[in-house]
This record gives C-alpha cells, structure tokens and sequence, in this order.
C-alpha cells in the first residue's frame, strides 16, 4: 500500500509508473495524490500486466488538463487484463479507468462494504478498516495485527487448502489446519528450520512474542493405485479418476509407466478446483510428463478442464523429450478451455502420440488444436480428432502449430473455428506448419472442419465427407 503525493510528468501511478510485460499488481492499494501529465492513474500510470484484487482513492491530478490517458486506477491499459479492481470515482475525482467498465469506479459508501469487492479474499487478507487513513475501506490484515502468520506447502505441490493463516494480537489462540491434494499426506510442521514437536493437523497454540510468522506444512507421498510398480515391465494400473490426478499433483510419477485398466468417468472435474476443473498433467517444462502412458484402448469421457486465463490446458501439458509416450487413449466429450498452446491430449508435445482420439470442444486463444496445440518435434501418428476447435491463431483440427515435427496418417474432421476470423495460421488439421515440420499421409474433412486448406498440406488432403467413407482415400494407411 502506498499513501502521500506522488508527481512527475509521464507514467506516474500511485503504486507503480509501469506494470511492464508479465507484471503482477495484487491484493494492494494506493491512497495517494498522483499528478502528471500523460499517462496517469492512481494505482498504475500504464499497465501491459496483470491487475487484480486492488483499489485505488487518491486524487488523480491530469496536469496537462486534457490528456485522454488519466484513470482513477489505471492511465493506460495495454496488458492482458484488470479484475476485481476498483477506484473511489469520488476521490479519484475520475469517473474512467483504462481497462475497467465505470462500473468499477465505486462512491464512497460503497468502499465500506465487503459486498462491493467480487471474490475478494476478507477470512485471510483484507478488513474493511474502522479507524485510521483506510477507515470505512479494505485495508490489508497484517497491517492492524501484531502478527500476520502464513501457512507455506514445503512441497510446492502438495497442499489443497489451509486454514488459520491470517492476522492475529498477541493472546489470541490459533488453530493452523491443512488439507492435503490427492496422492499426499500431511506429516508434520516446521518453523524456522525446525520441526515442532507434538503439532498435529490441526495445530493449536496461543500468540506470544517471538512466536514464528511462517508455518511450513511437511507432506509425504501417499497413493496407490490398483496394481503395478511403475516400470515399462509392470506399469502402475489405473482404475479410477482420482488414480489418475495423482499424476496431476506428485511431480515424481512424471517419469512412470501406467496403462489404463478402465473406462473412467470424468464428469466430476467440473466442480473441481472451484469450476477450474481438472489440472493438466505436468503444466510446467520442469515437471513435464516424460513417462509412458498406455490407454489400452480405454476411454476417458467428460473431461472439463475450465481455465481460460492459464497456458497449457490438456489432459498432458508438457510431454517431454525422453520421449515421453501415449498410446490407445480416446478422450470423449472434453470442455478444455485454456488460454495459449491448448489440447485435448497434450498442450505442449514433445513425445510420441499414437492410436489417440479426442472429441468435444476446445477453445483458447494462440496455439489450439484438437489433439495438441503445440507440437514441439514431437510425433502424432494413426490418430484422429473429431473435436470443434476455436482460436485466434495458430488454430487446427489436429494440432494448432507443427514445429519441426512429425504428423502422419493421422485426420481430423471437427469444425475448426478462427475467432479472429482473419487469421492466416488457421487450418483443417494443422494450422501453422513451419520449420520443416512434416505431414504425410494425414487429412481433413473440409466439409466439417469448414476448412479449405491446412498448413503444409496440399489441397488435395482435404477431403469431402463421402470420401472420407472409402479406404482408398487414404493412401498407405493400415487397415
């Protein structure tokens, strides 16, 4: 939080002149005078990030007195989005935002009211003041409190949620709980490098001076699944959906071996994660699948994976080069919602896909395509995709971008949507094909897929649907 005066010419905001490229402004807020004369706001004189969950009520001053790029949160908007953020139109004395809706821009009385802030977090970060200069507003918890004590996950990975982590007075008691995410197990608690003795989940102990302000949750690995030892000889056996989030959440059986031994109903994941849905197998290159996974000739159905402001949605994010493998998977009927380089199989490809299938829907923005979005010198072979697929670039029925990869006798037949219905990199199966990356023997239907090329096809792949019907069509496939 920020308060005072603040002046300067161009880019002068309250809390930051620049949120540049990727920045991150959250759960913050400024009460300061902010005068400038382009470029002026009273959290962020220009934001190219992200901006959430923050507020704004010192006057904005447009020294110019005529500049179209003063807000009363932020100057100029050029980033990827600003939510749950606000101004005092009052205070501010400005009645716009760059990036906002005026509906954003609050009264007064109104910043007095938790109902006034959508999804703002008031059990662990915020209170609405009383007293002081935030009286009758939010101001952050560790700022009224004697101490402010944080909950950390010593696994990075492990903890689903916790409880007690938020601001207390000395001789208030606290209660810290822990839930853990499948495939894990709280063990103990740490503080200051130590293990405390007789903690358990839940702990509880009274506030004094000295007392730590971080409490490290220790978990161990804790799953089992219906069979098998995890090796290319006797693969762990997968029955049930939760079996199969256990690779979502423990980095260490990325590099296993398993083969599906059911059909699994995913419709569940829909409430997941609060509506998120299902998390992407390995959504980071350092956690990347780098293991092999043997469908069987299984199905996964209803898969939902909801996550329209993160990379990297698919049932697979990262399939490294190990390289990693799956085969004989169909994915039926997925809603797979992502941001950049989203799948239905895999996100991100870099292993070898074969004998998969994908139907449903898929929707992002650069890089979408019905079984991957990105393959990154990777291998789709004898697979298909009959999933609607919508994006703004680099948009295709089988793989949105090909790079340096390999596609073969492969096809895809769902409609394939370009949402920037003027982008060049939108195709029938792929839609951007570059670096010498190769197609053989794959197709589309350009009926369905309402596709007239793919990139680095020729024309004559595209195929009607009565063609598709006759083996002949299909030159040196396997039948």
């Amino acid at each position: 939080s920020v308060s005072g005066e603040i002046r300067g010419n161009y880019y002068v905001g309250g809390l930051t002149g620049t949120n540049k490229n990727s920045g991150l402004l959250s759960n913050s807020y400024s009460l300061a005078k902010v005068s400038g004369k382009s470029q002026v706001g009273g959290l962020a004189a220009s934001n190219y990030g992200n901006v959430e969950y923050s507020y704004a009520t010192g006057q904005v001053v447009d020294l110019s007195g005529a500049s179209a790029a003063a807000g009363g949160l932020i100057g100029k908007n050029d980033g990827e989005k600003v939510k749950h953020s606000y101004w005092d139109k009052e205070t501010t004395k400005q009645a716009a935002s760059s990036g906002s809706d005026k509906a954003f821009g609050l009264i007064t009385a109104d910043f007095a009211k938790k109902a006034s802030f959508e999804g703002w977090n008031f059990e662990k970060i915020w209170k609405i003041s009383k007293e002081g200069p935030t009286a009758n507003r939010p101001c952050l918890q560790y700022e009224l409190y004697d101490y402010y004590i944080e909950i950390s996950d010593a696994q990075k990975t492990a903890l689903k949620s916790s409880s007690g982590d938020r601001g207390y007075k000395l001789g208030d008691q606290v209660t810290l709980s822990v839930e853990a995410l499948p495939g894990w197990r709280f063990e103990k608690w740490t503080a200051r490098g130590k293990d405390i003795a007789d903690a358990g989940n839940p702990y509880t102990f009274t506030v004094a001076a000295g007392n730590p302000t971080v409490y490290t949750a220790v978990f161990a690995e804790d799953y089992e699944f219906a069979g098998g030892e995890g090796t290319k000889e006797n693969p762990y056996q997968i029955a049930a959906l939760k079996q199969l989030s256990y690779l979502s959440y423990v980095p260490s059986l990325r590099s296993k071996h398993f083969i599906l031994n059911n059909n699994i109903d995913a419709a569940e994941t829909a409430q997941w994660h609060g509506g998120k849905g299902f998390l992407p197998i390995g959504q980071t290159w350092n956690y990347a699948f780098r293991g092999t996974f043997n469908g069987n000739g299984k199905t996964i159905k209803n898969l939902t994976i909801n996550r329209p402001g993160e990379d990297h949605a698919a049932l697979f994010g990262y399939t490294g080069w190990n390289p990693a493998k799956i085969e004989k998977l169909q994915l039926i009927n997925v809603r797979i919602t992502g941001k950049n380089t989203v799948g239905g199989l895999a996100s991100h490809n870099c292993g070898n896909v074969s004998q998969c299938s994908v139907s449903g829907e898929i929707r992002g923005n650069y890089y979408v395509g019905g079984l991957t979005g990105y393959n990154n010198k990777g291998l789709l072979s004898n697979s298909y995709s009959l999933a609607k697929v919508s994006g703004n670039r680099g948009v295709g029925g089988l793989a949105g971008s090909n790079f340096y990869g390999n596609v073969e006798y492969s096809y895809a037949a769902g409609q394939v949507i370009d949402l920037n219905e003027a982008s060049a990199t939108v195709g029938g199966l792929i839609g951007d094909n570059y670096s010498d990356g190769k197609v053989q023997h794959s197709y589309w239907n350009k009926e369905t897929t309402k596709q007239a090329v793919s990139s680095g096809s020729d024309k004559a792949f595209g195929l009607t649907t009565a063609a598709f019907a006759k083996k002949a069509s299909f030159n040196e496939w396997n039948f």
